[in-house]
């Protein structure tokens, strides 16, 4: 028997959106890691600089894309899996 339904809904959706947080802090920090260390900009300034910037045009449609990839990655992954029994 397999896991369908609304018991299936909320797991799902809560791996989904906290795989693509995840990933969305990665990114974010990939790019303060850069600003700092590498570039040598004062802390302060880096929000002031990810504001202008920051290409958010193209963080907003690769977040969508790897959002809708985990959600389709984790309801195949429910679906495959059997019912656990309490």
């Amino acid at each position: 028997m397999l896991v369908t339904g609304a018991g299936a809904r909320r797991p799902i959706l809560f791996k989904t959106v906290f795989y693509w947080a995840a990933v969305l802090v990665a990114r974010l920090l990939e790019h303060w890691i850069r600003f700092w260390l590498v570039e040598h900009h004062p802390l302060g300034t880096f929000l002031p600089h990810m504001i202008a910037t920051f290409d958010w045009h193209r963080c907003i449609a690769i977040q969508l894309w790897i959002f809708v990839l985990f959600l389709i990655y984790e309801t195949a992954t429910v679906a495959q899996s059997p019912v656990r029994r309490r």
